[in-house]
């Protein structure tokens, strides 16, 4: 029985390892693993707990930007992976393939650039004055102004958000041994930074650093691996064969429904708790939640891999295959999400019991727990959604 065990721990062991997209988003987690107690510690060390609950704050107002993309991100990827179908791209060449279905997508692929530029600018312009006008109200001068760390996140992210387009067209060609490389640099490069930041004293100035890397040393690096000439070919296709309100926008209606509800159930709390009861539990709250989307996280590692593919296989009329790869989808789901909740409530009670000043920073236990629980249905909730959105 122990073999049996053991050689199905192995088979699921090799389905993160045999795809190198998946390969390198696993590394990617797995560095987050080892820097995240290091992170979590910086932040605890070198923040004041009123800088820790501004520290959150800025990531729960940055996730107001669903409100401007609307669930645009997810259905220009799930819709270009469609009707890319069976084509082929080439660095050289540019893409390749059906001439009918060629046009199609480079027209889609056009339109979904010259979207995320104009939503990239709205982001960067609506976004940044919320935020500055609600952290200058609610602070009150009780602490340095922070407004400045603000700006220079979100002027990065802005411009960052306008880049993802050329990320969305490489995973939707399921580029993604490539995107997920750069993603992991990336992140190795912004935590770093980020660290070394907080260690000089530069306080929120860090958020910043890691804005910056995050954006900047992703897109660009992938733009030049597709090839500046297939990002040519795609801006000389014809936008007439594109309808933004007959294919984009009656996918993103309902996708902008579980944005909307998912700030309200996830990122609304730390604006509520700084407004209300002040920076410090802010921080404690805006722990919590982050402890319970790191499981979310690790626990559709693999599923989101499988996304651009998936819309691959709807889009050249693969049924069979598309179902079966979504069922195995979720049950390599579900053991992901038993293990790793089961590693993170063991690590969260050993910090309450060996390290009090840290555990202080988080929730109790029940609290976690129900935080995880909660990391559980939205992942199941993501990969039911993923089926339907395929199509």
């Amino acid at each position: 029985m122990c073999s049996q065990l053991g050689a199905r721990l192995r088979s699921f062991g090799n389905l993160f390892l045999a795809d190198r997209g998946v390969r390198y988003s696993l590394l990617s987690r797995l560095f987050t693993i080892v820097f995240g107690p290091l992170t979590l510690l910086s932040i605890g060390a070198f923040l004041r707990p009123e800088e820790q609950g501004v520290y959150y704050v800025f990531g729960s107002l940055l996730q107001l930007g669903a409100f401007i993309d609307l669930g645009f991100s997810k259905s220009a990827q799930q819709l270009l992976a469609h009707a890319f179908g069976s084509l082929e791209i080439n660095p050289n060449g540019g893409f390749i393939g059906n001439q009918e279905r060629l046009a199609k997508f480079l027209a889609t692929a056009k339109a979904v650039i010259q979207t995320y530029a104009l939503l990239g600018l709205t982001l960067l312009v609506i976004l940044g004055i919320v935020g500055h006008f609600y952290l200058a109200r609610t602070l009150h001068g009780t602490m340095p102004n922070p407004t400045g760390p603000w700006w220079a996140i979100i002027t990065s992210i802005g411009i960052g958000f306008g880049l993802q387009s050329i990320l969305t067209i490489a995973d939707a060609a399921n580029l993604l041994a490539m995107t997920n490389k750069w993603r992991l640099i990336s992140e190795i490069f912004g935590i770093i930074i980020f660290l070394l930041v907080l260690a000089m004293g530069g306080g929120l100035w860090a958020s910043a650093a890691l804005a910056f890397s995050r954006c900047f040393l992703t897109a660009i690096p992938v733009s030049f691996c597709i090839g500046l000439s297939t990002l040519r070919q795609i801006m000389s296709a014809h936008g007439t064969d594109f309808s933004y309100r007959a294919e984009i926008l009656p996918l993103q209606l309902r996708n902008m429904i579980s944005y909307g509800m998912g700030f309200l159930i996830f990122y609304c709390y730390t604006p509520l708790a700084l407004s209300l009861s002040g920076a410090i539990t802010a921080g404690l709250i805006g722990m919590s939640l982050q402890i319970g989307n790191i499981v979310q996280s690790f626990s559709t590692l693999w599923f989101n891999a499988q996304l651009p593919l998936m819309g691959n296989l709807a889009g050249g009329g693969s049924r069979q295959e598309l179902l079966d790869l979504h069922n195995k989808g979720t049950k390599v789901t579900l053991l992901s999400w038993i293990l790793v909740s089961s590693g993170v409530i063991f690590a969260a009670a050993t910090g309450k019991a060996i390290l009090p000043a840290m555990g202080a920073r988080y929730g109790s236990l029940p609290e976690i727990i129900l935080f995880i629980i909660g990391s559980g249905g939205l992942a199941w909730a993501h990969v039911r959604a993923a089926f339907v959105r395929a199509y």
